[in-house]
């Protein structure tokens, strides 16, 4: 410039005209000038740098400087970074907690950002800065089980700590750590050591838990791996899952029986004892080896319901010779082997000898009421059984010395006072009740009575269906809120499924299977309501159709009857009182093969004992066509809802399903 500015004001002094240099070609363009270019300071590197935890990453740098040597600077380098000014780069080998946050097991990456100065040795003064992004990414490390064997062994009836196992995650604190059983319904568990990462597996099996003719199908041993898995999870999610598996052995358990080994003889003797399974697969089978060579012998089952079976072994007709001497019996008593699912294998001998001792003495009488020697009196889950008994000491001038009550199942509660026996219990089965009474001369008296305590789940309501598949019978069932259908395939209804029943439902099911119009008239006397649902209401038993007469409802025709019947035509019609639907309603006739053809009811208009429920109208006629549903009061304050089609098939609005159950409820009314 210093040589530029004098040249210009020259030119500027002499005006246009004048030639100021002089000897100069003037129509020749002067040289240019040339000004030398001096770079800036320049860095050039990436704005992230991306690394994993435990392994090493490099990220080189390069710098521009107009002259000097480049001169860097760091600030905010983490822990482990550094700068190799020899190759340039940035190395650094994050450690496994540089890509997480101590308070947040979640947090998988983590940022750190540095500032890089660059200066020049040549001029200090100036510098140039760029921030980079060091981007730590999460290396999950291995969660570890130490001592978790592959395979245990236990045997049946054992309840055990199997073995300790614990866990290394480097990742976690051990507090964290969250270890269960892929399967929890195997009798396994899993037990902490407080908020240490070990845990105990605990096991517990019961003798029933193999059975024979299932998993035990080996006729010499029997056991059964039960596969499992140990889940572990961490804090932020991750799992790791090691299997191992118990090798169940079967334990072939003898059979108990409450028949005593030696017994005296007094007049006839009659002997009711039980046999039971400790394996609790089948009901024991017992059969009579030898006999004393005197007086008849008979052993007779009164009940088998597995896992226990009841007997009596009674000796009659005894001569006088035999009085003073003893004899020797033997049973034999089986339960299962491996391998099999019957009571004919596995037999053991029970030898007995019977006394026989002449005393002409009174015995006391006990008289049973209602509760016969080979009837079953059924107990609801925890309600009590109360009946009453007759004991008489033999003779007036005798008097009762002790009377006591026993059940063949401990688990009882069984009470005899002022002769009022009652039961309570929560053990399902058969059993039996064993009351003996002294006199005050030594005459003993014997009564065993049979008892069944129904399963908690035992239903108040009772549908009779051909099997447990009949569909017309799924809504109804929700209805009554708990209900049981019996039937299986012939006459089964007895004084069992009676018991402590409340309703009864038939359908058009149940209407085609043999027997069902003495299976409907017994239930029939004997519940409080009863529903008939189905077409095929001409098949009702004629004692109820008599009962229906003298109320002044009669069966019609059905619809098959009626020229040019179609169902699609009618609306479902509903008695004001039970709930009018919002929108069209109608029938289906999709559940079963009748369904198209529902019965028709008459109703006398002389006997109102019966009320209307549900009729057939075709819409914009102002009366109703036919009456299809109808309920009548019985005697004994019971009740009968007759419907000439199956529940199942009324067809409503999705804004009126709730009137079904209304309907269902109101039908009772």
């Amino acid at each position: 410039m210093k040589q530029i500015i004098p040249a210009l004001a020259l030119a500027f002094l002499a005006g246009c005209n004048a030639n100021p240099f002089k000897g100069v070609d003037a129509s020749v363009d002067p040289a240019p000038i040339r000004r030398e270019v001096v770079p800036a300071l320049g860095i050039d590197a990436p704005d992230v740098m991306e690394f994993d935890e435990g392994r090493k990453a490099e990220y080189e740098i390069k710098t521009v400087v107009p002259a000097g040597e480049a001169v860097l600077e760091f600030e905010g380098l983490p822990q482990g970074a550094a700068w190799d000014a020899t190759k340039g780069v940035i190395t650094w080998t994050p450690d496994f907690t540089q890509a997480n946050d101590p308070n947040n097991y979640n947090t998988k990456t983590r940022f750190y950002t540095i500032t890089v100065l660059l200066y020049s040795s040549a001029d200090l003064a100036q510098q140039r800065r760029k921030n980079i992004v060091l981007q730590v990414e999460d290396t999950p490390r291995q969660i570890v089980v130490q001592n978790l064997n592959a395979s245990y062994s236990m045997k049946e009836g054992e309840s055990k700590t199997l073995g300790t196992f614990s866990v290394v995650a480097e990742d976690y604190a051990a507090a964290d750590v969250r270890a269960e059983l892929k399967d929890t319904t195997i009798g396994m568990k899993l037990v902490r050591s407080g908020s240490k990462a070990e845990w105990s597996i605990a096991a517990q099996y019961g003798v029933e838990q193999l059975r024979v003719g299932t998993e035990c199908r080996s006729s010499g041993s029997c056991s059964s791996p039960l596969e499992n898995s140990v889940i572990l999870t961490g804090p932020d999610g991750r799992q790791h899952t090691q299997d191992f598996r118990i090798n169940l052995s079967d334990v072939r358990q003898e059979t108990q029986t409450s028949l005593a080994t030696e017994l005296v003889v007094k007049g006839d003797m009659s002997q009711a004892f039980t046999v039971s399974d400790a394996n609790k697969e089948v009901a024991p089978k017992v059969t009579l080896v030898s006999t004393p060579p005197a007086g008849i012998f008979d052993l007779r089952q009164v009940s088998a319901t597995a896992p226990e079976s009841t007997y009596v072994l009674s000796w009659t007709d005894i001569p006088a010779d035999a009085t003073g001497q003893s004899y020797d019996i033997e049973l034999s008593i089986c339960n299962s082997n491996y391998g099999f699912g019957t009571n004919t294998n596995r037999c053991r001998p029970h030898r007995m000898k019977l006394s026989v001792e002449e005393r002409t003495i009174a015995v006391p009488t006990i008289t049973r009421g209602d509760w016969g020697q080979e009837n079953i009196k059924y107990v609801q889950f925890g309600k009590a059984l109360d009946h009453t008994i007759g004991v008489s000491a033999g003779n007036s001038a005798l008097r009762i010395r002790s009377a006591g009550i026993a059940s063949s199942d401990p688990r009882d509660q069984v009470s005899l006072v002022n002769n009022q026996m009652r039961v309570i219990s929560e053990n399902p089965g058969l059993k039996t009740l064993s009351v003996t009474v002294m006199n005050s001369v030594g005459g003993v008296a014997n009564a065993v009575f049979l008892y069944e305590v129904l399963p908690s789940n035992w239903a108040e309501n009772v549908i009779i269906a051909s099997s447990l598949g009949a569909n017309e019978f799924a809504e109804i069932e929700k209805l009554w809120g708990k209900a049981l259908r019996v039937y299986h395939g012939g006459h089964n209804l007895n004084a069992r499924a009676l018991a402590f029943r409340k309703s009864v439902t038939v359908g058009t099911q149940s209407m085609q299977m043999p027997e069902v119009a003495t299976d409907i008239s017994f239930f029939a006397k004997n519940m409080k309501r009863i529903l008939v649902t189905s077409p095929l209401l001409s098949t009702l038993p004629a004692d109820i159709l008599e009962e229906l007469k003298a109320k002044g409802l009669y069966l019609g025709k059905r619809a098959n009857s009626v020229p040019s019947f179609n169902l699609k035509d009618y609306a479902l019609e509903v008695v004001p009182g039970l709930g009018t639907p919002t929108k069209r309603a109608g029938l289906k006739g999709l559940t079963t093969k009748e369904s198209e053809h529902p019965s028709f009811i008459e109703l006398s208009l002389e006997n109102n004992q019966c009320k209307e429920l549900f009729g057939l109208i075709k819409p914009g006629q102002e009366t109703e066509q036919y009456v299809i549903g109808a309920s009548c009061p019985l005697s004994g304050g019971r009740k009968i809802v007759i419907l000439g089609f199956e529940w199942s098939d009324l067809n409503l609005d999705s804004a009126d399903a709730y009137l079904l159950k209304q309907w269902f409820e109101r039908i009772w009314e």
